[in-house]
């Protein structure tokens, strides 16, 4: 098999379809794309067209390519010289690849998505990017522990800045947008001159559960960082207290469960509200009993109970008064 231009980038996964042939278990993508200079040109006359190729794998060791010619066009990338990641989405019932794109002299990320990992559908450009930052990596991946939510840490390259590298956080659900809460670098470069060097600081991809209650993140140099579990992000209040009401939303299930934390002598208190914004009977503030710990798994509970399933299909809002505490995730169970 003929590798040249491939293990530049050559990124593989396990493909978790449903029905996928066991000498497809793995596959992957990868390829460069030519430049429209003298040199490039020379060798895409010896080597042919450029782009990302498909390649399957029964060990992910032996791999043999699906066809000569490559899936996603040279066109697309420009350069794709990042980690083009590919995977399958159950909540799409897609493959999904997100790939490095270079627009109006800014690196960006773009979307593709297909059925039989051979025809991709027309890319989109990600909305991700604030105004005049590049985005090296496209870094995005199902989280593990809810997978239609992807989560991203791309590489913000500051080429004005010695070429220094920030790791960001981005999710996304599918579409064209990605989810940018936090504009603020996620990992920053760290302490020495090296740290700061020329594109000294990428995030591999993976995010790993190594513990019961910690996610690992690997970076370049070996380096690891630690996550409590679900801890990418929290919701927080100091002591003198804070509140949140969630959008509107249809839950299944039969009760509430918190990953959250408090001090000694914080709490926090859930309410459940109905459209307009009334406590449903049962389920109000003073209903709920208060919530001091440290716990990846609290069910809520009020005096009635933690069963909720009466609310289920229902039309509802979540109501978090916390003090000196942080919520890292909520779910229903059932």
């Amino acid at each position: 098999m003929d590798e040249f231009g491939v293990n530049h980038n050559f990124t593989p996964f396990i493909d978790t379809k449903p029905g996928t042939p066991a000498a497809e278990k793995y596959k992957a993508l990868g390829g460069l794309a030519y430049q429209p200079n003298a040199e490039h040109q020379k060798v895409r006359s010896r080597r042919g067209i450029g782009g990302l190729k498909a390649y399957v794998s029964a060990d992910g060791i032996r791999w043999r390519l699906l066809q000569k010619e490559p899936v996603i066009p040279e066109s697309w990338g420009k350069y794709f010289d990042s980690q083009n990641y590919a995977f399958w989405s159950e909540s799409e019932q897609a493959y999904v690849c997100y790939f490095r794109r270079f627009v109006n002299g800014l690196r960006g990320i773009a979307r593709t998505t297909s059925v039989d990992f051979i025809h991709w559908t027309p890319f989109v450009e990600m909305k991700g990017n604030l105004p005049g930052e590049h985005l090296y990596t496209p870094n995005t991946q199902p989280y593990t522990r809810a997978p239609h939510i992807y989560v991203a840490t791309p590489t913000r390259f500051m080429i004005k800045r010695g070429a220094s590298t920030d790791i960001m956080f981005m999710t996304t659900r599918g579409g064209a947008e990605y989810d940018r809460t936090f504009a603020e670098a996620y990992l920053r470069p760290g302490l020495g001159k090296e740290a700061w060097a020329n594109r000294a600081n990428y995030a591999a991809i993976g995010i790993h559960q190594t513990s019961e209650s910690e996610l690992s993140l690997f970076l370049t140099g070996g380096r690891r960082y630690t996550l409590r579990l679900d801890g990418f992000s929290s919701l927080n209040a100091p002591l003198s207290g804070g509140e949140m009401i969630t959008k509107a939303l249809r839950f299944s299930g039969n009760e509430l469960e918190l990953n959250l934390s408090t001090s000694a002598g914080g709490s926090v208190q859930v309410e459940i509200l109905d459209e307009a914004g009334v406590p449903f009977p049962g389920f109000s503030l003073s209903d709920c009993q208060a919530i001091f710990g440290d716990e990846l798994a609290h069910l809520v509970t009020w005096k009635k109970g933690s069963s909720v399933k009466e609310l289920a299909g229902r039309v509802a809002r979540l109501r978090f008064v916390l003090s000196d505490a942080d919520i890292y995730s909520f779910r229903f169970r059932e």
